[in-house]
C-alpha cells in the first residue's frame, strides 16, 4: 500500500506485543514508529534483540494501578495472563492443557496514565491491547491519554469468561464509548466448539473471544481535532485517515478528510485526495442482484478453515483487500 508521505511518523502503540508486529500494521512498518509493551522477559529480550531504531520496547505489565501484578505463565505462553485461567469454563473445550500455569512472576505495573506524566511516552496514536483478560484495566489506567490522543483501538474482548473473574466484551465495550468517546466500527468473533460434540456439525461452535476495531464517530471529529494545539491538529488529522486505511476503511476515511479539510494544509489534504480517489474497491454484487454472491458465500462458509477442527474465526479485522477481487 503506497500511502501519502505524512507530516510525521504514526506512533502505533502494541500492548501485548508477543511475537511482534502483526497484521495489518505489520506491512506499514516504515510509514510507523512502534511503542510496544512486553511483560513476560524472556519475550520482552527477543523483541528488543531486533529493534528498530526509532522504536521502544517496554518491559512494563500496564494496569490501573502502580504497583507490583502477579503474571501467570501458562505451557502455551500465548495464554499467559495477569488473570488465572478459568478451568470450569475452559475444561468444557479441547486442549485446555495449554492454559496450565507453569510458573509465576512479579512484575511492575503501571498506568499509561503515569507513563505519559514521566514523558516516557509522549505521543501515541493508534492502540492495539491482547493481554488476555486485562484489557479494561490497562483503558482504565490511560484513560486520559487515550480520550485525548487515540484515533482508534483494536482490543481483543472476551465474551465466556476464558479467565477468573476478567471483564467481559458486555463490560469493556460501554467503557471505551463512555470513557473515550469510541464506538464500534468492526468485530472479529472466535468460535470453539464444545469437547462432547466436536466431531458433529460444521466447524463454528460457541463464541468465545474476539478482536474488536474502535474508532472515533465522524460527527465528533472537528470537535475532537480541534481541541488540541494548532501545530498537531494536522498531524492527529492524518493519524484518523492513516487508521481508518489502514483497516480497510476509505469511505471513514473520505467523510474524515471532507469534514475536516480545513484542518489540513492545501497541499497535504490534495495528497490524501489523490490517494483515495484512487483506492480500489472490490467487487459489490449486491449493486446488481442480492442473489449472485450467495454462491461465494456458500462456497466460502464450506472451506471455512479451523483448527484442530473446533476452533474457527471470522475473516481478518477490518475490510482490507487481501486476495484481489474476492474480499
Amino acid at each position: 500500500m503506497h500511502l501519502p508521505t505524512t507530516i510525521r511518523p504514526f506512533v502505533y502503540c502494541d500492548v501485548g506485543a508477543r511475537s511482534g508486529i502483526s497484521l495489518p500494521w505489520a506491512s506499514l512498518l516504515k510509514h510507523i514508529r512502534v511503542v510496544g509493551f512486553e511483560p513476560e522477559p524472556e519475550e520482552h529480550a527477543r523483541l528488543l534483540s531486533s529493534k528498530r531504531s526509532q522504536d521502544s520496547w517496554l518491559n512494563y505489565a500496564l494496569a490501573d494501578v502502580d504497583e507490583s501484578l502477579t503474571l501467570y505463565l501458562t505451557k502455551n505462553r500465548a495464554c499467559s495472563s495477569v488473570y488465572r485461567p478459568n478451568t470450569s469454563f475452559l475444561q468444557q473445550f479441547p486442549d485446555v492443557e495449554r492454559f496450565a500455569i507453569e510458573e509465576q512472576i512479579v512484575l511492575p505495573a503501571v498506568k499509561l496514565d503515569t507513563l505519559r506524566n514521566r514523558r516516557e511516552i509522549a505521543a501515541l496514536d493508534f492502540v492495539k491491547i491482547d493481554t488476555q483478560g486485562a484489557e479494561l484495566a490497562i483503558l482504565r489506567g490511560g484513560k486520559d491519554f487515550l480520550s485525548s490522543d487515540a484515533v482508534g483501538l483494536e482490543v481483543e474482548v472476551e465474551f465466556g469468561e476464558m479467565y477468573e473473574g476478567q471483564p467481559l466484551f458486555s463490560d469493556v465495550d460501554p467503557w471505551i464509548r463512555n470513557s473515550l468517546g469510541l464506538q464500534l466500527h468492526d468485530l472479529r468473533c472466535n468460535y470453539w466448539k464444545l469437547r462432547t460434540g466436536t466431531d458433529t456439525g460444521s466447524v463454528r461452535g460457541q463464541v468465545v473471544f474476539g478482536d474488536a476495531l474502535y474508532l472515533r464517530p465522524i460527527g465528533d471529529l472537528p470537535r475532537w481535532l480541534s481541541d488540541r494545539h494548532p501545530q498537531e491538529i494536522p498531524a492527529k488529522c492524518e493519524a484518523v485517515l492513516l487508521a481508518a486505511v489502514v483497516y480497510g476503511y476509505p469511505d471513514y476515511a473520505v467523510s474524515a478528510l471532507r469534514t475536516n479539510r480545513g484542518l489540513l494544509p492545501a497541499d497535504v489534504a490534495r495528497r490524501w485526495d489523490q490517494f483515495l480517489n484512487g483506492y480500489s474497491r472490490s467487487i459489490r454484487s449486491w449493486k446488481h442482484s442480492r442473489n449472485w454472491g450467495k454462491p461465494f458465500g456458500a462456497l466460502a462458509a464450506l472451506f471455512q478453515g479451523s483448527v484442530g477442527g473446533w476452533a474457527a474465526s471470522d475473516r481478518p479485522l477490518g475490510a482490507t483487500k487481501r486476495w484481489g477481487w474476492f474480499q
